[in-house]
């Protein structure tokens, strides 16, 4: 299990929450696989919607 912080944003045509892939960052340079599940883990209340991902 990996956490890393991501770039939320909210999509009005899905009406869902997307995680920006790009915009994601780990102070250990890792890397996301496609296969990967991402998890909301905790929303730290940022107006920047930065939140922390937990990849299992």
């Amino acid at each position: 299990m990996r956490i890393y912080k991501a770039l939320w944003v909210y999509d009005p045509k899905s009406l869902k929450w997307q995680v920006l892939l790009n915009q994601l960052r780990s102070p250990y340079g890792l890397t996301i696989n496609n296969n990967d599940e991402l998890f909301l883990s905790e929303w730290t209340g940022t107006n920047d919607s930065v939140i922390k991902v937990t990849v299992k």
